[in-house]
């Protein structure tokens, strides 16, 4: 019935070392980007959730490039 992103946040960041949490967000990024298009609330909760996480705004600008630009 939980809605707060901290409740399940902490349980992944407690559980999780700094490489299972970037596979989390790449997991993220892919679903917000299964339809080809990112809108403004898809990014703003990837981000949400990759700062609850703890993973570095490098590390998420990263992993989303490689996601939207495989090719790259």
């Amino acid at each position: 019935d939980s809605v707060c992103l901290f409740d399940f946040t902490r349980a992944l960041h407690a559980s999780l070392d700094a490489d299972q949490k970037q596979q989390v967000i790449r997991l993220l990024w892919q679903v917000a980007m299964a339809d080809e298009t990112l809108n403004k609330y898809e990014d703003y909760l990837v981000r949400k959730v990759a700062d609850r996480l703890y993973v570095s705004h490098s590390d998420v600008v990263r992993i989303k490039l490689e996601v939207t630009n495989p090719a790259s």
